[in-house]
């Protein structure tokens, strides 16, 4: 009597252990695993970058919505990179070494001027602003191609984003509006925000989430 109760416990549990690993199966057959989003870059020396350079980004308010983020921003485009080279631009004092004695006090020198990298991306949508499909919009990013943001990885070629840009004037280029924060590559044509702040954005279709922004540009 004890060995058929111990054969068909047994049983028992081979059948549990089938309709576990069946169910496994038929759920990883139905989940949706969204792609990769790494893309190599070349490791190759940056002659634009002075060094290593941590950037203090701004971001939204805790209560900013997309939408109010869209009515921020002066274009809103979908661009690709196409190219890895680039330009840069220093604002700010010029860099001195010496210093100026006043009485028997040293004047600091002034601080370097920061250094800005600017990319040329293809715009493949104009969302908001006046540009057009084919045109090319420079972007700045603080700092050169070593840069080192907070989940703000510089872009390779041929990567595609949705880009919030404000324009600066002394740049003669946009830079991103809360930088990482409405940053949005497309990847086999889904959204992956770069940042942390729209993460409810992941994985949706970007032909959908373009026609929303459009649709919140519109209704200003």
């Amino acid at each position: 009597m004890t060995r058929r109760y111990v054969l068909w416990a047994i049983g028992v549990l081979l059948i549990l252990a089938g309709a576990g690993l069946g169910w496994r199966a038929w759920v990883e057959s139905t989940t949706t695993s969204l792609p990769p989003v790494a893309v190599p870059k070349p490791e190759v020396s940056d002659l634009d970058a002075p060094g290593e350079i941590w950037v203090d980004g701004s971001a939204p308010g805790p209560n900013d919505t997309l939408e109010v983020v869209a009515r921020q921003a002066d274009a809103i485009l979908v661009v690709r990179l196409g190219t890895d080279v680039s330009e840069h631009v220093d604002l700010g004092p010029s860099r001195t070494t010496s210093t100026q004695r006043v009485g028997v006090f040293a004047t600091p020198p002034p601080p370097p001027p920061m250094r800005h990298t600017i990319y040329s991306f293809g715009v493949r949508e104009a969302i908001k602003g006046e540009m057009r499909l084919g045109e090319r919009v420079k972007v700045a990013r603080l700092g050169g191609r070593q840069t080192f943001e907070d989940d703000f990885p510089r872009p390779g070629v041929g990567e595609m984003f949705v880009v919030f840009l404000k324009w600066v004037p002394e740049l003669g280029a946009y830079s991103h509006l809360y930088g990482p924060a409405t940053t949005f590559r497309i990847v086999n044509g889904s959204i992956h925000p770069v940042g942390r702040y729209f993460k409810v954005a992941l994985g949706r279709d970007a032909k959908g989430f373009v026609q929303e922004l459009r649709k919140m540009v519109q209704q200003r």
